[in-house]
């Protein structure tokens, strides 16, 4: 991070849209890096992460840095389409690398976590001044989006989304239930600020499904 080579683009993001008038939702927040940076910016961080072990190491690093503490709330469970209680699965070997996700893999490890849904997690932190969501979830996009479809048409806050087409057997198909989310904005944008259209990354997810997708959507 210090030397700029990881996330760089997403820090530069967070630079454009995040102001201290507005809250801003970091899900999928792994250990932190891109809360404890937010949150200097934004009026308040809401940080999710349903990993334990990248959950206590997000905690550490909050408790690390006390003059952003107060700006910073931390939830340790899962955005998903369903409040209760689900699986999360781990692609690697280790819990806390931040490659667990919601979706299916029986030849991997899980453990059961709490859920939420995105309209649950809303009501319960009373959050009514949202202008930005980053979400990062490894695949769990596919099932999330879907279900925030209401919440994002009627607040319209900016969304930098990674889409990961390499968690799913058939991602141009999965691309469908996503593809009336990004079409209530505006404006789409890459990771470099360059406008891309639905087309563009339907040709990445047939060409590279193995390549992460960064995809900004704003109205601004």
């Amino acid at each position: 991070v210090k030397s700029g080579l990881w996330e760089s683009d997403t820090f530069a993001v967070l630079d454009k849209f995040l102001n201290n008038q507005h809250s801003y939702l970091d899900i999928g927040a792994w250990i932190g890096p891109t809360v404890l940076y937010g949150s200097q910016i934004a009026k308040h961080c809401y940080a999710v992460e349903p990993d334990h072990i990248a959950f206590q190491e997000l905690t550490k690093n909050v408790k690390l840095n006390k003059n952003i503490q107060s700006r910073i709330t931390l939830a340790n469970f899962a955005i998903s389409d369903l409040s209760g209680t689900i699986r999360l699965y781990q692609s690697d070997e280790d819990w806390g690398n931040s490659t667990s996700s919601i979706l299916s893999n029986e030849g991997k490890s899980s453990r059961e976590i709490e859920s939420k849904t995105f309209q649950q997690f809303i009501e319960d932190y009373s959050i009514t001044d949202c202008n930005f969501i980053k979400m990062d979830i490894e695949g769990g996009e596919f099932i999330v989006l879907p279900t925030m479809f209401n919440y994002l048409k009627m607040n319209k806050p900016t969304l930098l989304v990674e889409i990961h087409p390499m968690f799913v057997n058939d991602p141009i198909q999965k691309f469908e239930n996503i593809r009336q989310v990004l079409n209530i904005y505006d404006h789409m944008y890459n990771e470099k600020f360059k406008e891309i259209d639905i087309e563009s990354i339907l040709f990445l997810l047939k060409n590279k499904p193995d390549k992460t997708l960064q995809v900004l959507l704003t109205d601004l």
